[in-house]
């Protein structure tokens, strides 16, 4: 669920999604930003705000409230005088529709700045487009929107913490664009899907003037990640932000139970492994037994199946912290499974009664080579996945299925894994 504290937004749960007024993800500017009026939270922007063509070049309107001021972002051209790049041109006051203030005009003795008193009035055409019509002490003019060609543009602040399973996170964002509103769409992805109720667009344009927001994603449950929360905007004219709908994207360490995930975590051995698989399936079993003890290494089977998928969960061979596999080698991912086997060769195994031979087969165990045939220990198991499961390592979880390629370009970046 995505909801905005005191701000009629939408909530985007992990079964359904509710659009509430103005819709998307939007609890209310993030701490220590001003936060909006309530008149310019249920509103759209007005109308004025955004560009206007005007003799040959563009004025940029900015503002809220009853306050504006339009700045020339293309030179205009006027009997060879003209309103240079940057110039403040307007200042504006009012709401609704009709405003006055000052405009600059030009002094055609000497191009100079020329400042008179003037009235905007905005003409609804009933078909999605203004008119604004200018009188100043030299005329008036009509004046229609500037062709707009500029993209909305978006930053995405997620957390750079583990976040426990079944705990909400908040998030942070703004979205700009020269006219002032904005389009948003959000999805939060598991391993290249969306989550099913975890996608959601705004109802129609919402303010997009860079203000920094915070809203709160929630909980997620069956799905195995890893998962990056992405967001887009488009504005009125159709352009949409760069790289949607990957435009802006952040990377969540989400953790995950593998006790609901029996697919991703089956414990020791693996089909996916090749021709070898029937007989590692029945050799590299969840236990083994040594010297009449009994150890059980389905934990650490489980714990190498999730780095092999890049995902987060909690760790028992590390006082049960959360760990992130995502960006981890199948090397790294290897050598850890077999720091955990041996692990497990002490937890279950008594040295006290054991010589240091006896726990070395455990710990060790023999080559490959010489077995079916003889108890494999935690070096054999090693042995095993570094041999024969390179095809179950997932290089790039940005994509659905297995990739076992390495990927150093990926889309959201920060996804590529060495399978070596």
């Amino acid at each position: 669920m995505i909801t905005r504290r005191k701000h009629p937004f939408a909530a985007l749960a992990g079964t359904a999604v509710v659009t509430l007024m103005i819709g998307l993800i939007g609890a209310g500017p993030a701490p220590g930003q001003v936060p909006p009026s309530p008149v310019a939270t249920a509103t759209q922007v007005d109308p004025i705000v955004g560009d206007w063509a005007y003799q040959g070049g563009v004025i940029h309107v900015t503002g809220s409230g009853s306050d504006y001021t339009g700045i020339v972002t293309q030179a205009t051209s006027f009997n060879q005088c003209t309103h240079p790049v940057g110039q403040r041109i307007w200042t504006l006051h009012g709401s609704g529709g009709s405003y006055s203030g000052t405009h600059i005009g030009v002094d055609f003795a000497n191009c100079g700045e020329l400042p008179m008193a003037a009235t905007w009035n905005l003409t609804d055409n009933e078909d999605g487009t203004y008119s604004l019509r200018l009188c100043a002490d030299a005329g008036c003019a009509t004046l229609h929107r500037a062709a707009d060609t500029s993209p909305p543009e978006i930053t995405l602040q997620v957390p750079d913490r583990p976040i426990r399973a079944g705990k909400e996170f908040k998030v942070r964002w703004s979205v700009s664009d020269d006219s002032g509103e904005a389009q948003l769409n959000i999805a939060l992805y598991s391993n290249g899907t969306v989550v099913e109720g975890f996608s959601e667009a705004s109802k129609g344009l919402v303010n997009a003037t860079g203000k920094l927001m915070q809203g709160t994603v929630g909980a997620v449950s069956g799905w195995p990640g890893p998962f990056y929360l992405c967001m887009w905007a488009e504005d009125a004219a159709g352009n949409r932000s760069d790289n949607a709908p990957y435009s802006a994207c952040g990377w969540v360490a989400i953790e995950v139970l593998l006790r609901q995930l029996p697919a991703t975590a089956n414990g020791c051995g693996g089909a996916q492994w090749g021709e070898w698989a029937a007989m590692v399936q029945n050799w590299l079993l969840d236990s083994q037994e040594y010297h009449g003890w009994k150890v059980e290494f389905r934990t650490a089977c489980n714990q190498h199946d999730a780095g092999y998928a890049g995902i987060t969960v909690k760790d028992p061979f590390r006082n049960g912290g959360i760990i992130d596999f995502r960006e981890w080698t199948r090397s790294e991912v290897d050598s850890k499974f077999k720091d955990d086997l041996a692990a497990l060769c002490r937890k279950w195994l008594k040295p006290a009664h054991l010589t240091a031979a006896q726990m070395d087969q455990c710990e060790e165990g023999p080559q490959l080579a010489l077995v079916p045939g003889a108890t494999p220990g935690a070096a054999t198991y090693f042995e095993g996945v570094r041999a024969y499961a390179r095809a179950a390592f997932d290089t790039n979880p940005t994509l659905q299925g297995v990739q076992t390629d390495n990927m150093p370009q990926t889309n959201p970046p920060g996804a590529g894994r060495d399978n070596y």
